[in-house]
């Protein structure tokens, strides 16, 4: 009986077996990768939606942060009444992002409107914080109204 199982008869039986396994090892391996990425996938998607949207208020938050800061530094009214309006309208968009209901589920296009105005608001930021008026004041032309003072019209 011993003689029988030194065989190549024998061996051959093994090498079958053991390609048998090797190949259903491999095959559940492909089932597990083929169900694992894309679960993967679709909870790091998820997780990246997050991540923009925590990434988003904290620089919305930071942003108004220095800007209240800056006000107290600069001394140019033109630039503080600018500072102050910017403010005034990131406190606005900010008590509707932390006290609505309906923020908590906005999409990753009004997401992105967000942050593309707060990248808008970076820049007017960047500009007062240096002292630059944004805006440009307005110069009237009065001299019409003159000559039409002057000429008894009005």
């Amino acid at each position: 009986m011993r003689r029988d199982m030194m065989t190549a008869r024998f061996r051959r039986d093994n090498v079958a077996a053991l390609a048998v396994v090797l190949f259903f090892l491999i095959l559940a391996a492909e089932m597990f990768v083929a169900v694992w990425i894309p679960m993967r996938l679709y909870r790091d998607s998820v997780f990246a939606d997050s991540v923009v949207r925590i990434s988003t208020m904290s620089k919305f938050d930071g942003l108004r942060k220095d800007l209240g800061k800056s006000i107290k530094k600069q001394t140019d009214p033109a630039v503080i009444t600018e500072m102050k309006m910017l403010l005034a309208q990131l406190n606005t968009l900010a008590i509707y992002l932390k006290t609505d209901d309906r923020s908590k589920e906005l999409s990753m296009e009004n997401v992105e409107l967000v942050r593309a105005e707060l990248e808008n608001a970076s820049r007017q930021f960047y500009r007062l914080n240096n002292g630059k008026s944004v805006s440009s004041p307005l110069k009237p032309d009065i001299t019409p109204c003159i000559k039409a003072i002057a000429e008894g019209k009005i």
